[in-house]
């Protein structure tokens, strides 16, 4: 075996060991697993490609490292800490799925709350429309009963009244500050008489 193969070796080893060691201490990631996996994998092949006839005590230790590190590798992969990291792996998926699910039913909220905000401006709308209508009515029905109203920036300021029966014509202040009854008995009063 050559001294660059030794050194490979034992880079190798030591690169094993601290992934060993760092797999035991923290929580354990996908990507160490797979370089500790390619380690492993490099070291079978340069074991393989040994030759069997060197015997000397610093490859005897290598192997012997070896093998003792490919224990601890088999034990690593089998025990607790994998099971309980899968399991976080696991619990962490079904995380993902429902905070996905939960993104979907709030995305389909917003949609209902535009869609509930556009009926509602539609139906502030139409409502709108039906005052405008039933003011309009209003006041067809005050034009054919002989009152017409005298609007001064778009607000009601004065009553012209008008009784058929005896061709009079009267103007009645909205803005003076008469009660409602009183107002409407004073107008019903002179276009009845």
């Amino acid at each position: 075996m050559t001294p660059r193969q030794f050194e490979n070796i034992e880079n190798l080893l030591e690169q094993l060991k601290l992934e060993t060691t760092a797999f035991r201490s923290s929580t354990v990631d996908q990507e160490i697993r797979e370089n500790l996996k390619s380690a492993k994998t490099r070291l079978n092949d340069l074991s393989k490609n040994e030759p069997e006839e060197v015997q000397d005590p610093i490859t005897l230790e290598k192997e012997k490292r070896l093998a003792q590190l490919k224990t601890e590798w088999e034990t690593i992969k089998t025990g607790p800490e994998t099971s309980k990291w899968m399991s976080l792996t696991d619990e962490k998926a079904q995380l993902i799925k429902e905070i996905q699910e939960h993104n979907q039913e709030i995305q389909g909220m917003d949609d209902e709350i535009i869609r509930l905000q556009q009926e509602l401006s539609e139906l502030d709308h139409e409502g709108d429309e039906q005052e405008a209508d039933k003011v309009s009515l209003q006041l067809a029905v005050y034009r054919g009963l002989g009152v017409q109203m005298v609007s001064k920036d778009k607000k009601c300021v004065a009553a012209l009244l008008n009784n058929a029966n005896h061709h009079k014509v009267d103007s009645f202040d909205l803005n003076k500050g008469y009660s409602r009854s009183f107002t409407a008995n004073h107008i019903w009063e002179f276009i009845s008489k």
